[in-house]
């Protein structure tokens, strides 16, 4: 199987119980006619589920995962960053290419997301990540500020309480070793927003990063704007997201919003036919930023996000950094033993 460019006629895959369900099913099943392959073991929750019941007569269930890839040109991942790792590895050894779409982060580390794309990409497969906000209107705003030559400061702050905090869930989303805190799961977020605006330098990451894993503030700089990031997913106030941006003199723009996400898109996809009738009031709100990824994916002329590569240099940036605050913290507490 090649890799073939994305249509209504991709025959789609899915291995992730959770996400890939309540997220990826719906926004699949409007943007592919054809049969989505699903292990048999996640029919029950289809079944129970009022908001997929819908998709059931979409959905076509084989006994192992190895048949999910056999029988899909694209594969959605949707499962622990090392559990994906273990995906791309096993589909490689079938010989299987196609196109991946895998969520962020694609590994627990930069390291491993560098050597899974390389693992990708001589595989002659193709490559997205689930960047969810990519589509918004705030984020092509954000894209606009960073290219205006009087632009010098950039401020983001996205506080809120994460769901895992808030119902005390046990799960590798609070820890950032796995995968997973406010750096490595939610900050992670921005980068692709930021790559086409470099080089960056990383003049500072707070460093309770990978310590405190609910909260990270950090401050990029390109030469000639700064952008400020403070992320805390365990925020006691209520949730907000502000983005303030700042020539030389005076303010150049704002927006404000409860949610990043409940936000309109740059594109109309939101009334799509096929959400109707499928219970849409109660799906997920990354069903359309995930359908808007879906047709962005198939505009393009290559199956390789150039963003991948571009976000994994950053984020391998800014895990460096920390480390580096890290060991200084360190040898300074020793010294002062």
């Amino acid at each position: 199987m090649s890799v073939m460019s994305l249509s209504n006629g991709t025959r789609f895959g899915i291995l992730g119980g959770g996400f890939g369900l309540y997220g990826w099913l719906p926004a699949i099943s409007s943007f592919s006619d054809q049969p989505i392959f699903l292990p048999a073991r996640y029919q029950s929750t289809l079944v129970r589920r009022r908001e997929l019941n819908g998709f059931l007569h979409r959905v076509r269930f084989v006994d192992h995962d190895d048949e999910v890839i056999a029988g899909s040109d694209a594969l959605v991942c949707a499962r622990r960053p090392q559990d994906q790792v273990l995906v791309v590895n096993r589909c490689v050894q079938l010989g299987w290419q196609g196109q991946f779409f895998l969520e962020k982060p694609l590994a627990p580390e930069p390291e491993i997301a560098f050597e899974l794309l390389q693992t990708v990409e001589r595989a002659g497969c193709g490559l997205s990540v689930g960047f969810t906000f990519r589509p918004t209107q705030w984020a092509a705003r954000l894209t606009d500020w960073l290219s205006d030559p009087r632009m010098r400061h950039i401020q983001i702050a996205w506080r809120f309480l994460a769901h895992h905090y808030r119902h005390d869930v046990a799960t590798w989303k609070k820890s950032h070793h796995l995968g997973g805190g406010s750096l490595r799961f939610f900050a992670i977020h921005f980068l692709p927003l930021l790559t086409g605006h470099g080089p960056w330098t990383v003049e500072e990451i707070s460093p309770t990063a990978g310590q405190d894993d609910c909260r990270v503030s950090l401050t990029l700089f390109n030469g000639r704007c700064r952008v400020s990031l403070e992320c805390d997913s365990r925020s006691d106030q209520e949730p907000t997201f502000h983005i303030q941006a700042r020539g030389s003199q005076a303010s150049l723009g704002e927006f404000q919003a409860g949610d990043p996400l409940q936000v309109p898109l740059t594109e109309n996809d939101t009334h799509d036919a096929c959400f109707q009738g499928q219970n849409s009031t109660s799906q997920d709100t990354r069903v359309r930023h995930l359908l808007a990824l879906l047709k962005n994916a198939a505009r393009r002329q290559t199956m390789m996000d150039p963003v991948v590569r571009q976000h994994i240099d950053l984020w391998q940036q800014l895990e460096q950094h920390r480390r580096q605050d890290c060991d200084s913290s360190d040898s300074l507490f020793r010294s002062a033993g």
